[in-house]
């Protein structure tokens, strides 16, 4: 039975005038869809997330510090130790296109950096040979840089034509040794065909003017010290690992002016602010001299000099500088190179440069 007949007309009327409600399915539905979206959202972005680096776990290691890549070099895997010595310098280096090996009678008396040439690419190169306790200055040259292209053939046959000059020529060992007024000087090859010439001059102590047989026996040994190139250090690096105020190295090769006896001597271009300058620091402490305080901390004292031979300076008045590290000490001295020269006389200014380097 149909229970809509039992009911009254407007009863009915409404009833069929009602729609049944449908807003909880919908709500659900859309709800669900909104889940979907984003869980699609969600996956999309963790997929295409970048790769992050791992956080390394935090150690109680000491920091490494880098070493310092502003250093330069000519060639720093030539280097074998950390310091060097003008000892070790002694020992044995490497000079533009030749390599120089001392002995205990041959030792290195000056060597010039070479940018001091611009054309003839000469050698500033100049050793003592100890000869009977008597240190006598031997100048090496680089024959054909200067053009010539002389071989030992063509140099006797010159001096022989010279009534000034007497020569003594070995053909089998292809050198020869050339005396005029009262020079010697002796000429030899290496094994590469590089040409060289080893001289005496002035009349040193310890040879007689007339004494050829003396000289050749020294220049010949002095020779016998220098070969082509055999991968030993550069000077010029070496000594920029010689000592220095404060331990430091000096950082660009190029700094390096001379390499002598007993000190290094660099060459500072300066700016607006600073004039170039001569640096000289002598390895051992000068003896004999008598030096005024200059700074505590720092201890830093100076001292006059007479340098007779112009060894460390050229500045006339020249004031030292004996700057100390612990019980060891360093003497310094410096001069400006523009307009003619001035002694470096006040250490605050010497400090800046020592900075500089």
């Amino acid at each position: 039975m149909n229970p809509e007949q039992n009911m009254p007309p407007s009863m009915v009327e409404n009833n069929i005038n009602t729609p049944k409600k449908k807003t909880p399915i919908v709500i659900a539905i859309v709800l669900i869809a909104l889940t979907i979206i984003t869980a699609i959202i969600v996956a999309l972005i963790f997929i295409n997330r970048p790769n992050e680096p791992t956080e390394e776990p935090i150690s109680d290691d000491p920091i490494i510090v880098a070493p310092d890549d502003t250093l330069k070099y000519k060639d720093e895997s030539r280097l074998k130790q950390a310091s060097y010595t003008i000892d070790d310098i002694n020992k044995g280096f490497s000079y533009a296109s030749i390599s120089f090996t001392g002995t205990k009678d041959i030792t290195i008396r000056q060597v010039i950096n070479q940018n001091r040439y611009s054309l003839g690419g000469e050698f500033g190169l100049y050793v003592y040979f100890n000869h009977n306790g008597n240190k006598i200055p031997v100048h090496i040259e680089f024959v054909n840089s200067q053009g010539a292209h002389e071989t030992v053939e063509s140099i006797n046959q010159a001096c022989k034509e010279d009534q000034s000059c007497s020569s003594d020529y070995l053909e089998g060992a292809k050198t020869l040794l050339v005396a005029k007024d009262i020079e010697w000087v002796f000429y030899s090859s290496t094994k590469s065909g590089q040409f060289f010439s080893y001289s005496i001059g002035y009349g040193p102590k310890g040879i007689d003017k007339h004494d050829n047989e003396t000289a050749r026996s020294i220049l010949a040994k002095v020779a016998m010290t220098i070969s082509d190139d055999n991968g030993s250090p550069y000077i010029e690096d070496m000594a920029t690992r010689l000592k220095y105020p404060g331990g430091k190295h000096v950082k660009d090769y190029a700094l390096i002016d001379e390499v002598g006896e007993d000190y290094v001597r660099l060459n500072y271009h300066g700016d607006a602010t600073r004039k170039d300058v001569h640096i000289s620091i002598i390895q051992t402490p000068i003896n004999g001299v008598s030096t005024t305080s200059v700074s505590a901390n720092p201890k830093v004292e100076s001292f006059k000099y007479e340098d007779d031979d112009f060894r460390y300076s050229s500045a006339e008045n020249q004031t030292y500088f004996r700057i100390y590290d612990g019980d060891n000490s360093l003497d310094v001295c410096a001069y400006t190179t523009n307009d003619g020269g001035d002694a470096i006389n006040n250490y605050d200014d010497l400090r800046k440069y020592l900075d500089a380097i």
